[in-house]
C-alpha cells in the first residue's frame, strides 16, 4: 500500500499532515478483497481495478483532501 510504485504526485495540501482516513479506507478495500477472492489470480484483478478506481478519482478531484475522497 504504501509503495512508491503506487505513488501518485499530489499538492502537499492535499496529504498534510497526513492522510489516515484514506489509508483506512484503502486498507479497508484490501481486507474486502482478501475476503472475497478465491485465488490469487482473482485477487491480483481486484487489487488492479482499486488502484485505478483510486487513482481515477484522485486524479479526477484535484481540489479534494486524499482524506475527503470517496472510493
Amino acid at each position: 500500500m504504501n509503495e512508491a510504485l503506487n505513488g501518485i504526485a499530489v499538492a502537499a495540501w492535499r496529504n498534510q499532515p497526513n492522510h489516515n482516513l484514506y489509508n483506512q479506507r484503502v486498507a479497508e478495500k484490501l481486507n474486502e478483497i482478501l475476503s472475497s477472492s478465491s485465488n490469487v489470480d482473482e485477487a491480483y484483478e481486484m487489487v488492479n481495478g482499486l488502484v485505478e478506481t483510486i487513482r481515477t478519482v484522485i486524479v479526477n478531484n484535484p481540489n479534494t483532501h486524499l482524506n475527503d475522497l470517496i472510493f
